[in-house]
């Protein structure tokens, strides 16, 4: 438990990267059933939830990038730590698919791949198949980490924020 540490409160931060919230779309349904149900589309909540349930009062926030919120949420979380600004974060990502229009919306958009498999950036690709998924990482400093006996599965050396600008497509990488 976070809450056993010797790392205050107020030294810790969640940062969750999320992608697709269509929580609300069941609401709209619900409401055209007259079943009048509420559903809110704050992702916000992913991280504040987590703080207010381990009690953690450092830096709280849910970050949509597209695909990259996962690796945005860690690179935030790992630049946190380097200035000091916390001493421990929990950092990670979540993509699930809960409603219908978000295929509707990708094979509109004519991202989903046409014969089922996923092939983006290989020969003959047309697209992608989505995944789902959550994970979450605790990130200490690699020499807080050592001090504590912590067993260390893996060691950020450097990460970066980087967009391309105009490209071929919104969605399209830059080559360079």
């Amino acid at each position: 438990s976070l809450r056993a540490t010797d790392v205050a409160s107020s030294d810790v931060g969640v940062y969750v990267g999320v992608m697709y919230s269509e929580y609300q779309l069941y609401g709209i349904g619900a409401n055209a059933e007259e079943l009048r149900m509420g559903f809110s589309g704050n992702v916000a909540s992913i991280a504040n939830r987590v703080s207010y349930a381990l009690d953690l009062h450092g830096p709280s926030m849910t970050l949509d990038t597209m695909c990259s919120s996962s690796l945005t949420a860690i690179h935030l979380a790992s630049q946190d730590l380097r200035l000091g600004r916390t001493r421990l974060a929990i950092a990670g990502g979540v993509n699930v698919t809960i409603h219908p229009n978000k295929y509707l919306v990708l094979s509109s958009g004519q991202f989903i791949s046409s014969d089922g498999h996923c092939q983006s950036f290989g020969e003959g690709g047309d697209g992608y198949i989505p995944g789902e998924g959550v994970g979450a990482v605790v990130l200490k400093r690699l020499s807080d980490a050592q001090r504590d006996g912590d067993h260390i599965y893996g060691i950020i050396r450097g990460s970066a924020l980087s967009h391309g600008g105009r490209t071929n497509g919104y969605t399209v990488p830059n080559p360079q």
